[in-house]
């Protein structure tokens, strides 16, 4: 191993070609009289950069490339113009504040058009200023932070593009709800355990137009609905939710549908849960599906212990000493 302090490019360069060392340490990056900026990097496999101090800076039109490991405890900064490519793995040492990587994600990696492992963006989640398309944006650092107190617009709305968001065992806190729209398709994953993505004055998210799938982590409204489908019961909109695992929870109700042309399936096993203790329902239909699939164990949570009066033309409702959904006239629950 080696420790180099605010070193110039040529010698980082020499050592990271060198065969003989495979970890490589930089403090004070980026200090006086540095160029490091002035050259691309490749950290090969079975190699480890750690960048201790300072501000690493990939220059514009320079490339950096992590086939081994990158660990980074400073200020890494990639610049306009510049490439970040991340086959390999990437550590954020910092855990001051969340930080948030968006990289292309791995099942679209092979298509020709998307350059596998492109880093579009590696800094505070605070300061994501918009979704990047076909992406997994991964949560790094602290264990919990938000959006900003002001969510960027494109932020709020993750409108046209296909994102997977791995909380990685942080709680993400949004300050408003974001609301999936014009064929926005979102997965929300959590790689480790405990990953929650919150809104503590408002609905969670907000499904118009598009796709939700949640595989893990858990999704809470503090005041509203944990995930609200179709809001405005536009008849036109055409929206889907898989729920496959995790838990979504809700004051008002954990999941609310209203769309003709909408479907939300609850598989694998998923904690459906509405936290109130007033008279109400974990899921509540006004118009629209909800499908429970085959062979899972899905749990229906509502902390009440009240009688529920519906009135239902078609379809069927499971009533249990603790379990309830809720249902308007016309629609139905598969189970």
């Amino acid at each position: 191993s080696i420790v180099l302090d605010n070193p110039k490019a040529e010698e980082l360069l020499t050592a990271l070609n060198s065969e003989t060392l495979v970890d490589i340490q930089v403090t004070n990056a980026g200090g006086s009289g540095s160029d490091l900026d002035t050259a691309s990097y490749t950290v090969a496999q079975g190699k480890t950069l750690t960048i201790q101090s300072g501000t690493f800076t990939v220059g514009a039109d320079q490339t950096l490339t992590v086939e081994g490991t990158l660990e980074n405890s400073a200020n890494l900064v990639i610049s306009p113009g510049a490439v970040f490519l991340c086959p390999g793995t990437y550590q954020e040492n910092r855990t001051d504040q969340v930080y948030a990587m968006a990289r292309t994600a791995a099942e679209i990696a092979t298509e020709a058009t998307i350059e596998p492992d492109r880093v579009y963006y590696l800094g505070p989640l605070s300061e994501m200023s918009q979704w990047y398309d076909r992406t997994t944006v991964q949560l790094l650092g602290a264990e919990s932070g938000s959006m900003g107190k002001e969510m960027e617009p494109k932020m709020a709305y993750l409108s046209g593009v296909t994102v997977t968001l791995d909380l990685n065992g942080r709680t993400l806190v949004m300050n408003q709800s974001l609301t999936i729209s014009s064929g926005g398709d979102l997965t929300i994953c959590d790689s480790t355990t405990k990953g929650a993505l919150t809104n503590p004055s408002a609905d969670a998210i907000w499904l118009q137009d598009g796709a939700l799938q949640v595989n893990g982590g858990t999704i809470r409204s503090g005041k509203g609905v944990g995930i609200s489908a179709n809001i405005n019961g536009d008849m036109q909109l055409s929206y889907t939710v898989a729920i496959t695992g995790g838990a979504v929870e809700g004051v008002d109700s954990a999941i609310m549908t209203d769309g003709k042309y909408g479907s939300v399936v609850i598989g694998g096993d998923a904690v459906i849960t509405r936290t109130s203790e007033d008279i109400g329902a974990a899921c509540a239909i006004v118009q629209g599906n909800i499908t429970f699939a085959d062979g899972n164990t899905v749990q229906l949570r509502s902390k009440n212990m009240g009688v529920i009066e519906f009135e239902m033309y078609d379809g069927k409702l499971l009533e249990t000493e603790e379990y309830y959904i809720l249902m308007s006239p016309r629609n139905r629950a598969e189970f």
